[in-house]
């Protein structure tokens, strides 16, 4: 298991190899969605998940050395939010800074939503249903729909109207806490319908790991 460092290379750096890599979505939106895959039902595999990183089509590495640092930091990341449930139940996101501008709200914006559909994305592949949440969990969705809808009008009423950005930018911090929060009820809501540890976890990545070798990265030492 080599492929996989000791040590994560955090949310920067890992934005920044997603970006270069040509990912159709920004770390945040991962986190949404591998914290979807690991609480839905029935399991989804590295490779699925990774499909909807980087779309249809395979990411660009520069070399194989670049390939293993990204897929593995990946993976890393992957197994460490599998298991939300096994720790405090906190949900960590990324911690990402936003300048001051209409710009940066915009993204701040767009984050914020990214994740909550993400998540909600990845609860869907793996095959999840209102009868597998507990009232609770089924309560917290309804907050994340509600939350993803007050975002899509924001966005839009700030092109048209404009905001103040300082009030708007800490409006946003709350958001992301409120989704945390929400999100963190989601996945205790669905414990009852999951049926999986984290052996079945390293079982997956073994298993990518093995796919890997075979399409040609280099995966040992």
């Amino acid at each position: 298991m080599s492929f996989i460092p000791e040590r994560y290379c955090g949310d920067g750096m890992m934005e920044e190899h997603l970006r270069r890599a040509g990912a159709k979505i920004p770390i945040p939106a991962v986190y949404g969605l591998m914290y979807g895959v690991h609480a839905a039902p029935q399991m989804t595999t590295p490779s699925e998940c990774f499909a909807v990183i980087f779309g249809d089509e395979r990411p660009f590495f520069d070399s194989k050395e670049t390939a293993r640092e990204v897929m593995g930091n990946l993976l890393h990341l992957w197994i460490t939010l599998a298991g939300v449930d096994s720790g405090d139940g906190v949900v960590r996101l990324p911690r990402m800074e936003y300048p001051e501008t209409l710009e940066g709200l915009k993204r701040h914006i767009d984050d914020n939503l990214l994740l909550a559909e993400q998540f909600i994305k990845g609860l869907a592949l793996g095959e999840t249903e209102k009868r597998h949440f507990s009232k609770d969990g089924a309560r917290a969705m309804e907050s994340i729909t509600r939350i993803s809808d007050h975002l899509r009008a924001f966005r839009r009423g700030i092109e048209r109207e404009g905001v103040v950005i300082e009030e708007a930018s800490a409006l946003m911090v709350k958001v992301r806490e409120a989704l945390a929060e929400e999100i963190a009820a989601a996945i205790s809501g669905l414990k009852r319908a999951r049926r999986r540890g984290m052996e079945e976890i390293r079982r997956l990545v073994d298993e990518q790991l093995r796919l890997w070798q075979r399409e040609g990265i280099a995966v040992g030492g």
